[in-house]
């Protein structure tokens, strides 16, 4: 499929910016469809959205400080650089769900600066 390899700047650039658009459907999918749903519209958002794969930097700032998709627990804090957490609400004060941790810290690891 040619996709391992070293990719070229052109090659990045178009991966980063089809997240992004993949995204922004996205955002407006659950702004639109699944939060005025009748079944669906009652469900924790904040975990959904961590269920959802962040393969770019990009996704991961908007999920987290543009568009706080998604709100830390205090577990996660270490992970995070203080410049990101300055920009955040308050950590929520309950564990993270054990399907998620490992997850979730590879990456803070991966795309906090």
């Amino acid at each position: 499929l040619g996709m391992s390899g070293v990719k070229t700047r052109a090659e990045t650039d178009m991966f980063e910016h089809a997240n992004l658009v993949i995204e922004h459907k996205l955002q407006h999918f659950v702004e639109t469809v699944l939060k005025p749903h009748r079944f669906f519209g009652d469900a924790d958002f904040q975990i959904v959205w961590r269920y959802i794969p962040c393969l770019t930097h990009d996704v991961y700032i908007e999920r987290l400080i543009e568009e706080q998709h998604i709100c830390l627990y205090t577990e996660e804090l270490q992970h995070v650089d203080q410049d990101i957490v300055d920009h955040l609400p308050e950590p929520i004060k309950r564990d993270l769900p054990s399907s998620l941790r490992s997850v979730w810290a590879s990456y803070h690891k991966t795309y906090s600066p």
